[in-house]
């Protein structure tokens, strides 16, 4: 607050040592006190048009704004609920009803070039695999096309460097 009073005592300073400041403060001093009071009440309204304009002006069109911005939002989340279903089936799986994560791991594989030299259950829709020696773009595409295909993602990966240029040893965890 005190910033704010020595900010408007500054600007008055130099306001009132200006030639303009001087002229008009001389003219004010000797005009009747009828014309004092215009000039007070003229003052006064151009203070409070300053005021609706720079201030009240930029914050009312700040909320229209925002309510705006919030009400497009609400539709956006409405019909995203309303279409949640739709996302969710959106990627047809190849996935025949009775075929175990194993099996597709392992056929998907064998198509890729792939083989595993180990695996193990992990939980009731997981499995963990570990292959040894195979080329690492090779794990990657065949991962792509499992998740594209059926569905079956890869919650953990990770990949060893062999002495041979692109070969990997990998263990991955799929589930779905």
């Amino acid at each position: 607050m005190n910033r704010l009073r020595e900010l408007w005592e500054s600007a008055w300073d130099r306001i009132a040592a200006s030639a303009l400041g001087q002229k008009a403060w001389a003219h004010y001093e000797s005009a009747a006190p009828r014309e004092q009071l215009i000039l007070q009440l003229l003052g006064a309204f151009l203070l409070l048009l300053i005021v609706v304009l720079v201030v009240m002006l930029p914050l009312h069109q700040y909320h229209q704004n925002a309510v705006a911005s919030y009400l497009q939002q609400q539709e956006t989340l409405t019909w995203m609920q309303a279409n949640r279903a739709l996302v969710g089936s959106a990627a047809p799986s190849a996935r025949k009803p009775g075929d175990s994560l194993l099996t597709i791991a392992n056929q998907s594989a064998r198509a890729a070039g792939l083989t595993f030299k180990r695996y193990e259950p992990n939980g009731e829709k997981g499995l963990n695999l570990w292959l040894e020696k195979v080329p690492f773009n090779q794990v990657v595409t065949w991962l792509a096309a499992l998740e594209r295909t059926y569905g079956v993602v890869a919650v953990e990966f990770s990949a060893s460097r062999r002495d041979e240029a692109g070969f990997v040893d990998v263990r991955v965890s799929l589930e779905g």
